[in-house]
């Protein structure tokens, strides 16, 4: 299946604006998050998320405007790679256009690519 997802943005952009009209050109995504997790003795410790894309655009960020209210401007993107670390260890990562599948260290596709 396809990896796709929306982009809101806080406010116009000039660079993002730029990036999501060229749908010829990949751009890289980066989102970070925390994650809280618990020890065995119940105290929670946070750590850090870090996605990584690699996405074409799909539209523009358009918007809806009325007068006194923030402005709501999203734009939708196709991704062919995805990477999710946490704490520093590589959850998943799946490239679409060089065959690579891991999930938890271990390669899926390894027998696949040894093959072609």
């Amino acid at each position: 299946e396809k990896l796709e997802g929306t982009v809101k943005w806080a406010s116009f952009y000039r660079e993002a604006i730029v990036a999501a009209g060229n749908f010829i050109t990949p751009v890289q995504l980066m989102v970070r998050y925390p994650v809280t997790k618990y020890t065995s003795g119940g105290a929670p410790v946070t750590v850090q998320g870090i996605i990584f894309m690699t996405a074409t655009f799909t539209s523009l960020p358009g918007g809806s405007f009325k007068k006194s209210d923030n402005v709501e401007i999203s734009s939708g993107y196709a991704a062919t790679s995805f990477k999710q670390i946490e704490d520093g260890e590589t959850l998943v990562e799946f490239d679409a256009l060089a065959n690579i599948y891991t999930v938890g260290g271990v390669d899926l596709l390894a027998a696949f690519r040894a093959a072609i």
